[in-house]
């Protein structure tokens, strides 16, 4: 199913893995479900509903993405409790799905992915190779290497000019070396990689402003910081404008983020300046692009916008389960759960619902859910690669 969920029927955006997670629906499952599925899959529901009541309600047209994305991920996730039983068996699910994507990309090679090596890696493989060399890594006699791995791969993102995707790995290369080794050295440790990330966060921005990262890059990073955007923000200009359709609307949303008002429109430039971006001219053809069209580029934000309170619950219990995953896992599975989740995390806030992200959350999800179900359980290591990608264990 893993492999399938990459594959598209003719004709549809729909992947053949939907067929196979619906014949799942049906089938008991081997052990009972991690804890709080229930939950996050009502909540799915909830989300799914008032996107189309309050649409209905106002008169506006029903947003395709937050509705069907939402339900594709409550299926997916429903089957994938189906399949897996602990999370080492989740953490092979996502490898094998992260392969799939890898062989699509490279394969089918989507029309943003042919500029050049730098387009396929930020628009295709960046993701699934970094997952799949972390589970490589941490399953075979490599895994000492595993944290230096993640730092070349966040500096070859750097200069491919996919700057979050270096900053997920850095972040996660840190976390792995603060929640591995001894219980007893952790609060050392923990200083140490906030230090790091500190350093980081200081460096980084300076040497890609200087050039050591290549003219494109900073080019870009000079253009994005003319208006003083928030490093909060993670480079995106969007945060402003979700903010001020957020308070127009907390309680029950917009229905669709097209509606967007030019008084609504104003108050996003006054939060843009209050928090430092005074120059409209450099954000506003990025809240409204050609066609018109409203751009918030967040799953999180648009999900407030449109549905409101209710709309929202779905990416904060996404949210949350990630998040206590990070922090609670354990136990050679950490790793993979680490980077995963800091995906997820950057995800919900800084990318919009596109392709199947919904399959991809939905393997986050499985995954931090069972390591938080079995957080004190302690579990046997995979065999080394290839064979611990076909599930085997000793």
């Amino acid at each position: 199913m893993a492999l399938a969920s990459n594959v598209p029927m003719l004709g549809t955006a729909m992947p053949f893995g939907f067929i196979l997670a619906l014949a799942t629906l049906p089938l008991r499952s081997a052990t009972k479900a991690p804890a709080g599925l229930k939950r996050i899959l009502l909540f799915a529901g909830i989300g799914s509903a008032s996107f189309v009541l309050v649409c209905v309600f106002k008169g506006v047209e029903i947003p395709d993405s937050n509705v069907g994305q939402s339900l594709s991920f409550a299926i997916f996730l429903f089957a994938f409790s189906r399949i897996t039983t602990s999370k080492i068996e989740a953490a092979q699910l996502l490898a094998w799905f992260t392969f799939g994507q890898l062989l699509y990309y490279l394969i089918a090679r989507p029309e943003n992915t042919l500029g050049g090596f730098d387009d396929l890696w930020k628009y295709g493989i960046a993701y699934p190779v970094g997952t799949v060399l972390v589970y490589i890594f941490m399953n075979s006699r490599a895994k000492p290497m595993l944290i230096p791995m993640l730092i070349l791969v966040g500096i070859a993102s750097i200069f491919w000019d996919y700057r979050s995707m270096g900053l997920v790995c850095m972040l996660s290369a840190v976390a792995i070396y603060v929640k591995g080794g001894p219980r007893k050295g952790r609060p050392m440790r923990a200083i140490v990689g906030g230090i790091i990330v500190y350093v980081l966060s200081e460096v980084l921005p300076s040497a890609m402003k200087a050039g050591y990262f290549g003219l494109e890059i900073q080019q870009r990073t000079i253009g994005q910081t003319l208006d003083d955007t928030p490093a909060i923000l993670g480079g995106r200009t969007e945060s402003p404008l979700s903010i001020a359709m957020i308070m127009r609307e907390p309680l029950f949303g917009w229905g669709n983020v097209q509606s967007l008002d030019p008084i609504t429109l104003a108050e996003g430039v006054r939060v843009a300046d209050f928090l430092g971006m005074h120059n409209p001219a450099m954000y506003l053809p990025v809240w409204i692009r050609a066609g018109h069209r409203v751009s918030l580029h967040s799953i999180f934000f648009t999900a407030w916008v449109e549905g409101g309170v209710l709309g929202v619950l779905l990416p904060v219990a996404i949210l949350a389960v990630l998040v206590l995953a990070i922090i609670r896992v354990n136990g050679a599975m950490m790793p993979i759960v680490v980077f995963a989740s800091l995906h997820g995390i950057w995800d919900l806030f800084f990318s919009p619902w596109g392709g199947n992200q919904s399959i991809a959350f939905a393997c986050y999800t499985i995954l931090a859910l069972w390591s938080l179900t079995q957080v004190r359980t302690p579990e046997p290591e995979l065999e080394p690669t290839p064979r611990s990608l076909a599930g085997g264990t000793r």
